[in-house]
């Protein structure tokens, strides 16, 4: 199962239908036609399908706007919704995302890093009667915690979230 557009994760299945037959479960907020292109079988589902199809997946993979220095990720609005029910059902969440993402930045809460959208894209005002006890609130990003991810995929290797550490090290010594 795949959450969220990334070039990376498009990337990375498209090299693995080389050498392995596997079906996609593709959540609806992330739509990606390289995949059909390339002639991997996909099944598009709602986002409030996820917890219920999470029993007959294998992996879920997932891309990362930032690796944060703990071992967390800031992934698409929705990716913590697919780590907790990935952690549920024993299903190892997999981060792909380039190296150049790595950060010594440390979030101290969910909206640390967090930008808010427009709620205009989805809720107009002018035609809700009454709307001005509403209040709309869109994040772009959600944090997930370094508990949720069992391995990060980058260029330059595999890693757990433990092993970090070493990266931020060695990327952001003196």
């Amino acid at each position: 199962i795949t959450f969220g557009t990334s070039t990376a994760v498009a990337s990375f299945l498209i090299e693995a239908s080389k050498k392995r037959t596997f079906e996609v479960i593709i959540a609806e907020n992330a739509i990606d036609n390289s995949l059909a292109e390339k002639k991997i079988p996909a099944v598009l589902i709602s986002d409030a399908s996820i917890y219920a199809v999470m029993s007959r997946v294998s992996k879920a993979i997932i891309g990362a706007e930032a690796i944060m220095a703990n071992g967390g990720i800031l992934g698409t609005s929705g990716s913590l919704l697919l780590a907790m029910a990935a952690k549920a059902h024993f299903v190892p969440l997999i981060v792909i995302a380039g190296a150049y993402k790595l950060t010594p930045n440390f979030p101290f809460e969910q909206d640390t890093f967090n930008e808010l959208l427009n709620p205009g894209s989805i809720f107009d005002r002018n035609q809700t009667p009454k709307s001005n006890n509403i209040n709309v609130i869109i994040p772009s990003l959600d944090y997930v915690a370094p508990e949720y991810i069992s391995l990060y995929i980058t260029n330059i290797g595999e890693h757990t979230p433990s092993y970090l550490y070493r990266l931020f090290a060695e990327y952001y010594t003196n």
